[in-house]
């Protein structure tokens, strides 16, 4: 999602040149030589301005090979009996919290296949290994439409994940890195599954 949008920023301003970096997991510091982080979850940081851009929203989903086999879940009870596969936040133990209207229900998490990135995990779901339970909607819909994945429990949904945008404090950002928080924040907000934070 984000390398797309970066270089559609570049192509409205050829003279910038950009170093990306992509990390898996927290970092509690902004880089002196980074001029904007975009932090996935809550991991706090302590050298930095922080600009909210809202939720991913997530999915269950697993292959129709897996289902046939295990059998389709009926109520959140029943993934106890699964393998589910998570993402970064659930493979130190943490239950997975899933919601529906006012109702939110806890499921432990006891999966024999560990993985630490949410696309290893949905990977790991096409091949019939269990269920992907933090699969994100923004890059999922579209393996469900194309009926190589199934939605699982579709009227439950695992808790959001924050986005953040942040600028290390005591630096003046230049009017390239506003430019391009600007833009990252129009193209969020024009992603129908992406939720967007109103107070930016």
């Amino acid at each position: 999602m984000l390398i797309p949008w970066i270089t559609a920023f570049q192509r409205r301003n050829p003279e910038l040149f950009v170093n990306l970096t992509l990390t898996l997991g927290p970092m509690h510091i902004i880089p002196p030589e980074c001029d904007i982080r975009i932090n996935h979850g809550l991991y706090p940081c302590s050298n930095a301005v922080i600009r909210k851009l809202g939720e991913m929203r997530r999915m269950m989903v697993a292959s129709a090979g897996y289902l046939a086999k295990h059998g389709v879940p009926k109520t959140p009870e029943d993934l106890e009996f699964h393998e589910l596969l998570g993402g970064n936040d659930l493979v130190n133990g943490a239950p997975l919290v899933l919601l529906k209207d006012n109702e939110r229900v806890i499921v432990p998490i006891h999966s024999k296949l560990r993985l630490k990135d949410h696309t290893a995990a949905r990977t790991a779901a096409l091949f019939d290994a269990g269920i992907s339970v933090h699969a994100f909607r923004y890059d999922t819909m579209e393996l469900v439409r194309r009926k190589l994945l199934i939605h699982v429990l579709p009227d439950w949904e695992p808790e959001p994940s924050p986005v953040s945008l942040l600028l290390p404090i005591g630096r003046k950002p230049s009017s390239a890195v506003e430019a391009l928080c600007d833009f990252i924040a129009e193209k969020w907000r024009s992603n129908p599954e992406l939720v967007f934070d109103h107070g930016l």
